[in-house]
């Protein structure tokens, strides 16, 4: 499937997903919504990535992760979530709260 855009015309990749959940790690549930950048170099992608350990109806606590690419399609991932829950209250939404309540405060 072709979609033509502004930027040019973009095809789905064969080979998704890039990236998918490991092990029993705190990305081990949930890989999604990812954002992509590029420094010329690398492929740059922050995603938000999910276990099993959470409360709650959806039992997921959320983190943020990095991860890199020379070609944009095979990604190595950091060890270690780059943003994740530190406080009870963060646990239910995970690290997607802790990253809007920390912009928002920056911004007033």
């Amino acid at each position: 499937m072709n979609a033509n855009w502004e930027l040019g015309t973009f095809e789905k990749y064969e080979n998704n997903p890039i990236l998918t959940p490991t092990g029993d790690s705190w990305r081990s549930k949930d890989v999604f919504n990812p954002a992509a950048w590029t420094d010329g170099a690398r492929v740059w992608l922050l995603y938000r990535a999910e276990d099993s350990t959470g409360i709650g109806d959806w039992n997921g606590t959320s983190r943020i992760g990095l991860a890199h690419s020379t070609d944009g399609f095979n990604f190595v991932s950091e060890a270690q979530p780059i943003l994740e829950p530190g406080e009870t209250w963060e646990l239910l939404a995970g690290a997607k709260t802790r990253a809007w309540s920390r912009s928002k405060a920056s911004t007033i």
